[in-house]
């Protein structure tokens, strides 16, 4: 408690004379001797006067009162005496409320206080008092306590409250939510067991005495009640409660404390001492309470068993901290050095998600732009394409570019926009099938991954039909497939190809009418000059038998041309659908043609591993291996005989097959002509043939869809080879 002491005065006068004398040396350390003894004089009486002014000075000591201040003061004047007789000087006992002990604390008006834990906790953190010097021991029946816990009491016939778990959502009864013992402590458990706190009307505030709460619950306004531990002992004990009509929630167990419990135990009610008081006074206030329970009168009087050594508030604290009730009612401050120091990791992984969170929205930005450059230029080349180009949603056109207006003769998008493919196209495509069906089959294809090209017939604005190839491609536009068409107007090519393959039909006609015409006369000369001869007989000079000869060989020669020129025309007349061929078999029926051929030049044909199958037409594929084996054999080496391999495998999307002899070879400036119609390779003698064998080869392998090569060096051979379309093979 602050004090104002007089301050001591300081003596003066110089003695008689003195005024006008000049001291000298001795008489200078005499006075200064005095000066010393004068100070020392000073400082004994000024602390004989403090001393006597903290003695006479009374302690006060302010007391907490829970219900009637009056007597709560009357009940602790016992106290007072007490502590004057051990501390041997004034003591003051007031009784007050929380408002009027908080005023007097701040006000330095009391020496010590006697208070609950929660009140001493907001005190302390004011800094108004120091540590505890004692805390408070109640006497409960036989047992000396010195600390306490709270009660969750259920209905014993209610099945559905057995755990703290139960508890959510239900009604509870208390006698104060601001007292610890009574409410803090039970909300303390339920958070520790991850059950929400009662909140607003889940809350019936009963007042004191605890009884109001447990008989809320009995009547069953509430579903559980929270009180002080001994309350519903006490309660028992004056025959105002049944113990079977309730259960303890959430039981605790503490052999050395007499009473149910639901949770652990703190504290009782602490002596603090404010900052400043004498440490001497401090500890003899100690000592006396300490040993106040020697006084078993006194200590009965004040309703108590007397006082024992600080216990830790450590968890009341904890509790209060927790419930963020005074002084923790408050939002803490927190530095950034706090933060850092508390939430490191949380603080780390908060930064780190941010910076992948800004990269993420920096590579979407990104990505968003180049969809955007992507549409850009798709819709400048969609627009500027020469091709006409339409963009189909859900079997329904909704974009075109200029071009595809054009082919239409239609003038603006509006006609196009929003029609589908078979509003354009008639009910029949020209193979006889209807177009939703070939259409459906297509868009499936298409929607699945795959990129059909198919020719198909559209209408014109006009009703004119146009024969278009068509391509289709799938693209995701707005997250929503949508197809890519583009057109090719062959309308005009298509008329061109079938007044091709006219004239190409007649044409062959032609020659297949002139080359029998032509036959009948050529046979007429070679049976009568066969006649003639016959005729002559032995009377024919030599001279006359040559001039018949050679008429008669230019006749079989001529013979052979025509009949080369009459195959020649037939391939690919046939309509004989085309069908799944094995070679091998295709190789053997053209060796079995080509027996006498074989026999003679004693030609040994060596066929490979199970030759591939293509698609084609049979007999102009006996055809091509008669012609290439047939030519080995005629184009052999007068010392060796022929030896002919076919072979065959699969390449890639083509079916390979190679015809290899060891015959006289082709020069290489030969070997491009010898494909053309009456070209021969150049020998070194004369050789049969008519010089349409390779190119009926060539027209062969033309109308299968693959093609016909040569590799050859004169003296070392040739090897044909023949390459067929995957799609025709197998």
């Amino acid at each position: 408690m602050a004090r104002s002491l007089p301050r001591p005065g300081v003596p003066g006068g110089t003695g008689e004379g003195g005024r006008n004398r000049t001291p000298g040396p001795q008489a200078l350390d005499g006075d200064r001797s005095d000066a010393v003894n004068k100070i020392l004089v000073v400082l004994f009486v000024f602390l004989t006067g403090l001393g006597a002014v903290q003695a006479d000075e009374p302690l006060r000591v302010g007391l907490l009162a829970c219900r009637d201040v009056a007597r709560t003061r009357a009940q602790w004047q016992p106290l007072a005496q007490y502590l004057q007789e051990a501390l041997g000087g004034s003591v003051v006992v007031e009784a007050y409320g929380t408002p009027e002990m908080n005023a007097a604390v701040s006000a330095v008006a009391l020496d010590v206080v006697i208070t609950n834990p929660s009140h001493y906790s907001v005190l302390k953190a004011r800094s108004a008092v120091s540590a505890p010097v004692a805390t408070k021991v109640v006497r409960e029946g036989e047992k000396a306590l010195s600390s306490f816990g709270g009660v969750i009491l259920g209905r014993a016939d209610d099945p559905q409250i057995t755990t703290l778990s139960d508890l959510v959502g239900k009604r509870v009864a208390t006698p104060s939510v601001e007292s610890l013992g009574s409410f803090q402590v039970q909300a303390f458990e339920l958070l520790a067991a991850g059950v929400p706190i009662p909140q607003g009307e889940q809350i019936l505030v009963t007042g004191m005495p605890h009884d109001r709460a447990v008989e809320a619950l009995l009547e069953g306004r509430v579903d559980v009640a929270f009180v002080h531990t001994s309350e519903m002992e006490a309660m028992v004990a004056k025959g105002t409660l049944d113990p079977a009509s309730v259960r303890v929630l959430h039981r605790q167990e503490e052999p050395f404390f007499p009473h149910a419990t639901s949770t652990r135990l703190y504290p009782e009610w602490p002596v603090a001492v404010r900052p400043g008081l004498e440490a001497d006074r401090a500890r003899r206030l100690t000592v006396a309470l300490l040993t106040l329970g020697e006084h078993t009168e006194l200590a009965h009087a004040l309703g108590i068993e007397g006082f024992t050594i600080p216990a830790d508030y450590g968890p009341v604290e904890e509790v209060l901290h927790r419930m963020r009730a005074p002084p923790f009612d408050a939002p803490p401050f927190f530095s950034l050095a706090d933060l850092w120091g508390r939430y490191r990791s949380a603080v780390v992984a908060v930064l780190v998600f941010c910076l992948l969170l800004g990269a993420a929205v920096g590579i979407l930005e990104w990505q968003n732009k180049r969809v955007r450059q992507g549409r850009l230029r798709f819709s400048k080349l969609f627009e500027a394409s020469p091709q006409p180009m339409l963009i189909l949603v859900e079997d329904r056109f909704t974009e075109c570019n200029a071009a595809a207006l054009h082919v239409l003769g239609c003038r603006s998008k509006s006609e196009i926009v929003g029609r589908g493919p078979l509003d354009i196209s008639p009910e029949i495509q020209p193979d006889g099938r209807p177009s939703r069906q070939i259409h459906e089959e297509i868009r499936q294809a298409a929607l699945g991954g795959q990129s059909p090209c198919f020719e198909w017939v559209h209408a014109r604005a006009d009703g004119s039909p146009m024969i278009t190839y068509v391509c289709i491609n799938r693209i995701d536009l707005d997250l929503r497939p949508a197809l890519v068409c583009v057109w090719h107007d062959i309308t005009r090519s298509k008329a061109l190809e079938a007044e091709l393959q006219r004239s190409n039909t007649e044409l062959e006609h032609f020659a297949h009418v002139a080359s029998h015409d032509l036959r009948q006369p050529l046979r007429m000369v070679s049976s009568y000059l066969d006649l003639i001869n016959r005729r002559l007989g032995p009377d024919a000079t030599g001279e006359m038998r040559d001039f018949i000869d050679f008429a008669l060989g230019g006749a079989r020669r001529m013979d052979q041309l025509i009949v080369a020129l009459l195959d020649y025309s037939r391939v690919g007349s046939l309509t004989t659908p085309r069908e799944s061929i094995d070679l091998a078999t295709v190789v053997r029926e053209a060796l079995e043609n080509l027996r006498v051929a074989t026999r003679e030049s004693e030609a040994r044909i060596d066929l490979g591993t199970p030759l591939p199958t293509v698609l084609g037409n049979r007999i102009d594929l006996v055809r091509l291996f008669q012609n290439l084996i047939g030519n080995a054999i005629t184009y052999r080496q007068k010392t060796l005989s022929p030896v002919i391999s076919v072979s065959g495998w699969n390449s890639g999307k083509e079916v390979v097959i190679e015809v290899t002899d060891n015959g006289i070879g082709i020069a290489s400036e030969d070997q491009d002509r010898v494909f053309a119609l009456f070209q021969r390779a150049r020998t070194d003698e004369p050789r049969e043939g008519t010089g349409l064998g390779l190119a009926v080869c060539k027209k062969i392998m033309t109308r299968h869809g693959g093609r016909i090569t040569v590799r050859s060096q004169p003296g070392r051979g040739s090897t044909f080879v023949l390459s067929f379309p995957k799609g025709a093979g197998g």
